[in-house]
């Protein structure tokens, strides 16, 4: 089979939040398939996530109060 399936997910530093996808496609569609999984993970909250994520990241390593 010609066929490409990518899962993909997000998930909180405390793990309470997850974005998940399972985008499927043709394997020279590899980067349509990861366009559209990103596209759906940002609507399912994924961009809140990693906000959180990058603020957490940049508290322990001292660059914000």
């Amino acid at each position: 089979e010609n066929g490409l399936t990518l899962t993909a997910i997000v998930i909180s530093v405390d793990g309470a939040r997850t974005a998940r996808t399972e985008t499927r496609g043709l394997l020279t569609e590899g980067e349509l398939v990861g366009a559209r999984a990103a596209e759906q993970l940002l609507a399912h909250g994924a961009a809140d996530i990693l906000a959180d994520v990058d603020t957490a990241r940049a508290a322990v390593e001292g660059l914000q109060p």
